[in-house]
């Protein structure tokens, strides 16, 4: 008989059989012989050339990798097991940001990267492979039986795509699904039911306020951020929004061994938050609002549609703003404008080296920083982060780093949100402990060893 699992995973339902994800390979220059494609080739060495060639959209680097374009000098072939790179400069991260997939050379010659037919039939080395696609619908993978950790235990899993919450609640819970990413409410709903297991997971998945430096209000306002900051009630929102699940952020590594906990944290004060507000010459208007130079203190937070997490806890914070004489109102735009809105709901983390997440979002004009964020010391002590594989060194600079940011906010940290996944009691294998990543990715990294 076929053991197969159904599942919601974000704005897609799972029902198991499925390629692991988001847990991070052992980081190597080789490949670990032995390895096959599931689709022939002569030349491993034509698959490796393939990996990043000068035609890739320097896009797909800098946001999704992470690795700046001139970060890279020279790819070399050493070997059929071996390739080297040659950096312009010290990475210690780089191994990490090279677990991605090797592309076969024989299949993406000459094709677009954006629009070739190769990432509808992708080949690969991995536990699963893909058996079926019906766009928006259904995303079936079978096991493979060649997979050089061992075969799986589950034969199937099917990626069910529900982009509804309510829809994918009452899938779970009418048998229709044996695995679902759900908001905590709908979570929380399954605690007691027989035949349901609750997995709530920690994440170095975080919730801010993203300032758009680009944008003249707060090119006026910066020094306003702390204020903005100090009205925020972190608990109250993860009480009232997340049902108590998650913890109050105060920088972008608290679930990194790089982390300094003796920073500013901005907490909760509508004093000092009345005070910075007041050093800085506005003026509390009879409406309640502060003005500078005759000009109202307002901006408007903006909310990606779809996450109904997320706009609960703008509204929330948009309140809590509100309260403190900042005019603060929440929208949720057709498409984000990153050049243009004031500001934005943000998520981000990462659970691997602390490079990730923190060099391309805070950087000086790096690949992720959408906020148009620079500050010379936060771009000097990241530099010296990654170019040191001391341990201490890096430790200090990390907390240099957060020093700096702290001093000169990028962001409004709100909270860390943990991941709430219902599963079918059945399904075992699931390890609970494993701190999972952004949108809380991670949980298949073990999938070959999952039963049902």
């Amino acid at each position: 008989m076929m053991k197969r699992i159904f599942t919601a995973f974000l704005a897609a339902a799972l029902l198991l059989t499925s390629a692991a994800c988001g847990k991070k390979a052992p980081a190597a220059p080789t490949l670990k012989e032995g390895l096959t494609l599931k689709s022939v080739v002569d030349d491993i060495g034509n698959e490796i050339g393939i990996t990043m060639p000068a035609e890739v959209d320097e896009s797909i680097l800098k946001d999704i990798v992470g690795i700046e374009p001139e970060d890279v000098e020279e790819i070399t072939v050493t070997d059929e097991h071996t390739v080297s790179f040659r950096l312009s400069a010290p990475n210690v991260a780089f191994l990490d940001y090279m677990t991605m997939a090797v592309l076969p050379e024989h299949l993406l010659a000459g094709e677009d990267m954006q629009t070739s037919d190769f990432f509808r039939a992708p080949v690969g080395t991995g536990p699963y492979k893909l058996e079926s696609w019906d766009v928006g619908q259904a995303i079936v993978l079978t096991k493979n039986e060649d997979y050089f950790k061992g075969t799986p235990h589950i034969d199937q899993v099917i990626f069910k795509i529900v982009s509804d919450d309510n829809a994918k609640t009452l899938q779970m819970a009418a048998g229709e699904l044996d695995l679902a990413l759900l908001p905590p409410k709908a979570a929380r709903s399954f605690a007691d039911r027989e035949g349901y297991v609750c997995y709530d997971m920690k994440t170095a998945d975080y919730r801010g306020i993203l300032f758009n430096f680009n944008n003249p209000f707060w090119q006026e306002n910066r020094d306003i951020i702390p204020a903005v900051c100090h009205a925020i009630d972190r608990q109250a929102i993860i009480d009232a929004v997340l049902l108590g699940q998650g913890v109050p952020a105060y920088g972008p590594l608290q679930r990194n061994i790089y982390n300094k906990e003796d920073v500013e944290r901005y907490e909760y004060s509508p004093e000092k938050a009345a005070e910075i507000l007041e050093a800085a010459g506005c003026v509390r208007g009879e409406d309640g609002i502060y003005r500078r130079g005759g000009e109202p203190l307002s901006f408007v937070i903006s909310v990606g549609a779809g996450d109904q997490v997320r706009v609960d806890m703008a509204q929330a914070a948009a309140q809590q703003i509100r309260a403190v004489g900042i005019d603060c109102a929440v929208e949720i735009p057709t498409k984000v404008d990153w050049n243009s809105q004031m500001s934005y709901l943000i998520g981000w983390g990462s659970p691997f080296d602390a490079d990730d997440h923190t060099y391309k979002v805070f950087g000086t004009g790096k690949g992720a920083n959408y906020s148009g964020y620079s500050n010379a010391a936060v771009d000097r002590y990241l530099t010296q982060a990654r170019s040191s594989d001391d341990p201490e060194a890096r430790a200090e600079s990390y907390a240099r780093f957060q020093e700096e940011l702290a001093k000169d906010p990028a962001y409004a940290f709100i909270c860390y949100i943990d991941a709430n996944y219902v599963a079918d009691a059945s399904i075992r294998g699931i390890t609970a402990d494993t701190v999972m990543g952004h949108h809380g990715v991670g949980i298949f990294w073990n999938i070959a060893e999952w039963t049902k």
